[in-house]
Formats: C-alpha cells, structure tokens, sequence
C-alpha cells in the first residue's frame, strides 16, 4: 500500500487513515509479539547461564541476541505508537531495523571477537 501510495498507483477508496492505522497497529502489536517471545527466550537462557554452563563466549551471544530482540520490539513498539497519528510514516519505522543491528552489531561484535581472541 506504501509503495503503490508513492508512485500514484494507489487505487481510489482502498484503505481510509482510520483503516490504515488499524491495519498498521496489528502489524506493529504481531511484530512486537514475535520478538517480545524470542526476548523472553533468551533471557531465560541468559538467566540459566551458570546452570546451562555457557561459555563466557555463549553466555556473551545470548546476551547479544537479547539486546537484538529487546530493540525489536522497541522497533515495533514505535511503529504501533506513530500509527495512530500517521499510519504511512509507521510503516517507514521499519528501515531502524538496519541501521539499529548493524550499530549493535559492530559495538558488540567487538566484544566477542575480544572474548574468543582471549579464550
């Protein structure tokens, strides 16, 4: 519906803003919902780390796919709030996700190529 907005292509009558932001509020809450599991999950593993016996450089990845999910959700969580005001721009919410695990990535990364030089 976005791309078919920016060019013009858009058929006439397809989605209202209140439709649209409903549409963009499901799909926000979903994607929250997904990554809020596998946040759940994780930190779960992170918590029974010691019990689990993780490495140190395990225990560093689990902790690392947390702090991922944690700025999913926070993604997702963004999207359903601008939703309400602009569903068109909440669904542009969404290109964070790059920028956001590639800055995490390169600052964590650092940390467990350190770790594995180390061990």
């Amino acid at each position: 519906m976005l791309f078919l907005e920016l060019t013009g292509t858009a058929l006439p009558g397809a989605l209202n803003l209140a439709q649209a932001s409903v549409v963009m509020r499901i799909y926000a809450a979903g994607f929250a919902a997904v990554f809020t599991l596998f946040m759940l999950m994780y930190g779960h593993a992170y918590r029974l780390r010691h019990k689990l016996e993780l490495s140190a450089i395990e225990s560093l990845e689990t902790r690392n796919a947390l702090q991922e999910n944690i700025l999913l959700v926070a993604i997702g969580a963004i999207s359903f709030f601008v939703a309400f005001g602009s569903p068109g721009w909440s669904g542009w919410i969404y290109v964070l996700i790059g920028p956001a695990l590639t800055l995490h990535g390169t600052i964590f990364g650092k940390r467990v190529r350190l770790l594995a030089e180390k061990g």
